[in-house]
């Protein structure tokens, strides 16, 4: 069984934690990038296809410099200053995690995005803003750590104004009903990345326009993030032996020891074709 609730204190434990490790092998200070990239054939490091990740979301969701846009679990500020920056857009990134966001200030001002690029600490799902504050919402690999993945559905409508666009990135599950090694798979990743479950991505779509959301388009990017899934599961082997070598001096917490594993579990369950990557797009009609 998955957990029945993930707490907020949880995910921002996760985060606040694990932040050292994305610093380590993803390049966290200097590309602000908590995802797995967007790999074509041009690609040729994980620098490039963090990168291309926002160029790709950007070019789907239509960016225009007049834009106001929700980053919806923002990380450390990278998605939000990427479009402040390329695009002249102004951007409200929020995360559950105080530390995230003091991250994200600090990267805002080193950018020089900041007269754009704004960040507060709230919950996607009852952020408090007004109702249609802002043009678009962009969300990448965050909705996955909702309880109910619904109910960020149902506040991103409440955001947007008529007209209004969505792009959402992040892991879906293919069937509700995978088999018992398959779903010991996906419970230990999902415990190891502070995620209450992954969502079946049939039902996410259903619930997209049973919030009211029209022109939803689905694209199976599986292939284009496979190389950092990849990428990931080798990490784990030398991060195993150093890994236990620091818990043994108590110099690793067991939540940084979980997130080592999920670089293994994550690939093990893509390989056995449990889960694939889905980028949704959809408006909230005039």
């Amino acid at each position: 069984m998955y957990p029945e609730k993930m707490t907020s204190e949880q995910v921002i434990q996760y985060y606040d934690l694990c932040q050292s490790d994305y610093e380590l092998v993803w390049h966290l200070k200097s590309k602000m990038a908590m995802h797995y990239g967007y790999w074509d054939e041009s690609t040729n490091s994980l620098r490039e296809a963090l990168v291309n990740m926002n160029k790709y979301l950007a070019s789907l969701l239509q960016v225009s410099p007049t834009d106001y846009i929700l980053d919806a679990g923002c990380g450390v500020g990278g998605s939000s200053i990427y479009l402040a920056a390329q695009h002249g857009c102004r951007t409200m990134g929020i995360s559950l995690s105080e530390k995230q966001i003091q991250t994200c200030r600090q990267n805002a001002l080193r950018f020089q995005t900041d007269d754009r690029c704004h960040f507060e600490v709230k919950d996607y799902t009852q952020t408090g803003f007004e109702d249609q504050a802002f043009d678009a919402t962009w969300a990448v690999e965050s909705v996955c750590h909702a309880n109910v993945k619904k109910e960020f559905l149902q506040e991103t409508y409440r955001l947007l104004k008529p007209g209004g666009r969505i792009v959402i990135a992040d892991f879906f599950t293919l069937t509700d009903k995978p088999p018992p090694h398959g779903q010991h798979l996906l419970q230990r990743w999902a415990e190891s990345w502070a995620v209450p479950f992954f969502e079946q991505v049939d039902r996410f779509e259903q619930d997209m326009r049973d919030c009211g959301f029209t022109q939803i388009q689905k694209t199976n990017i599986t292939d284009a993030i496979r190389p950092s899934a990849r990428r990931l599961y080798y990490y784990f082997f030398p991060g195993w032996i150093i890994g236990n070598f620091l818990k043994m001096t108590r110099k690793r917490s067991q939540v940084l020891q979980k997130n080592l594993w999920s670089s293994y579990y994550q690939y093990q369950a893509l390989k056995n074709n449990l889960w694939n990557y889905f980028v949704f797009t959809a408006s909230k009609p005039f």
